[in-house]
């Protein structure tokens, strides 16, 4: 072993394995040698080990650095899908928003149409008769003189203040809570027909109740026939929070548009009437 080792080219030092270096720095420093030899080692093989060290250590630094690539690849990977995670969630919260906005602009474009159908009933009635002109200013007046007197009571907390808005197309009622206390609504009286009696159907202040109108409808269509115009009274039965029983008088209006029976509801007036005794008369009866 005190002779110069054999030269190496950079192919086959490449090829050598780590246990293989190993084992020739073990053969230059320790060789296994027969009974009775003597090993003096040599500078060369000094030189050779430092040599062999020298690559396993620069394996060692490459080994290293290759995992210290990968992990830092890998965060740098996790990095960027967080990044993408929140840019993702950033869009979902914009396209929500810019929903809920076009759902709101629906909800009072529908709105907006639904006064304007009604503003359009009570201008067809007004051109169809002089009587139903003449029922229409009378409606207008009461209106105007029972909006000066909500005005008035709004202060009030437990003053009930119904919006009945009436949806042609669902043959349905909007009963629209715009007081301050929650209301009970327990039934309704078409004209003279027998009153409709219910479980109450409690509003929460700026809630509403929708009340399925079908049959309202076709008994509308009985009073006021084909080609004539009128209205029809039509009654709710309330109660405040307090238990206060309250009675809304409305006028709905009606005239024909060819086959369709166009229909408008106008408050007229809320009067605290004891109905519960009322109504429990007329069904005895």
């Amino acid at each position: 072993m005190s002779t110069w080792w054999n030269m190496l080219t950079l192919e086959q030092l490449r090829a050598l394995t780590d246990e293989r270096i190993t084992r020739s720095v073990n053969d230059r420093l320790a060789p296994q040698l027969a009974a009775g030899n003597l090993f003096v080692a040599q500078p060369v093989d000094f030189i050779a080990v430092q040599f062999y060290m020298s690559e396993l250590d620069r394996r060692e630094h490459r080994r290293a650095d290759a995992k210290r690539d990968r992990i830092e690849t890998t965060r740098r990977r996790v990095d960027l899908g967080l990044e993408l995670l929140i840019v993702l969630l950033i869009g979902l919260e914009i396209g929500l928003a810019i929903w809920g906005y076009r759902q709101q602009s629906q909800d009072v474009t529908r709105e907006l149409k639904a006064f304007g159908d009604m503003q359009l009933v009570l201008s067809h009635l007004q051109d169809t008769s002089k009587a139903t002109a003449d029922t229409m200013v009378a409606l207008k007046t009461t209106t105007e003189t029972m909006a000066t007197s909500l005005q008035k009571q709004l202060a009030l907390s437990y003053e009930v203040a119904v919006t009945p808005v009436w949806d042609a197309s669902a043959k349905k009622i909007s009963l629209v809570n715009n007081g301050r206390t929650n209301l009970a609504v327990w039934g309704y009286k078409l004209d003279n027909e027998p009153a409709i009696i219910w479980n109450s159907r409690v509003i929460s202040p700026q809630g509403t109740y929708i009340l399925i109108a079908s049959q309202i409808y076709d008994d509308l269509k009985v009073k006021v026939p084909k080609g004539t115009a009128g209205y029809v009274r039509f009654e709710l039965y309330i109660k405040n929070d307090k238990g206060e029983e309250f009675v809304q008088h409305c006028a709905i209006g009606l005239s024909w548009k060819e086959d369709d029976l166009i229909l408008g509801m106008q408050v007229v007036s809320v009067e605290p009437e004891h109905w519960s005794k009322d109504v429990k008369k007329a069904e005895a009866k």
